[in-house]
Formats: C-alpha cells, structure tokens, sequence
C-alpha cells in the first residue's frame, strides 16, 4: 500500500561522547511507543520505518541504516543527514517524509499541523 507521508526514525548505537556523557540508550522498545504514538495522533495514512543498526524486538518496518560518519576520527549523529539525499527519499516511495527523534512527546493530535507542513514543497521549521 502506497502513502503519501512516510514517517521515519533512527536507532543506533550511541557515538562514544554520547556514551561519556552517560546519556541514556534508547531501544526498540522506544521506537515502538513512537510507532503507536504516531498511529494515535497522526490521522492522515502513513508507513512507519525504523532505520537501525540491529532491527531485533523493533515491530515496525525496518531498512538497513548507514555506515557511521566519523568527525575527527569519533563516531556521530550525523548520518541521519542522508535522509535528505534524494535516492533515498524515492525509495521511500511517498510524497512526504516527516522524521522523528525517538524522545518526541505527542501532547495530542498533530495531524493539522503535518497537513500544514505537507502543503509546503519543504518545511523543517516554519514557525
């Protein structure tokens, strides 16, 4: 089944300074409670896609992620910047991507708000 927004997330190993900080380890368990929370909140036909680095306990549809980005020679975040490659954008397969952090907190239904961002070519803020 096609759909015009698809919906994404990441999970993968934190990089080491992310480690050094002690920040706590997010798990498929988290991307789950996102997948429920944006099938509660969100009305309008969506897929849900995790993109991490070992799909084991995630009940959502998964797709391979990419190889870390090392800055300086330390591991980071920043490979979730190849979502904006448009390769990947068509393998999607839908019209609107919308990504989500797995610490998203939805406060109620937020689907007036995705139209609003959908009616634009490309919105990462609008405020």
């Amino acid at each position: 089944m096609s759909h015009e927004l698809t919906i994404i997330t990441f999970l993968f190993g934190q990089p080491r300074k992310w480690k050094e900080l002690k920040y706590g380890t997010y798990t498929a368990s988290h991307v789950n409670a996102l997948a429920r929370a944006c099938a509660d909140n969100i009305k309008i036909p969506h897929r849900f896609v995790c993109l991490p680095d070992d799909p084991t306990g995630i009940d959502c549809e998964t797709m391979p992620l990419w190889d870390a980005i090392f800055i300086s020679g330390h591991d980071s975040c920043y490979r979730r910047l190849r979502a904006f490659d448009g390769e990947f954008q068509r393998a999607l397969g839908g019209e609107f991507i919308l990504s989500r952090d797995l610490d998203v907190v939805f406060m109620g239904d937020a689907t007036a708000v995705i139209r609003k961002a959908m009616a634009d070519d490309f919105t990462i803020m609008k405020g």
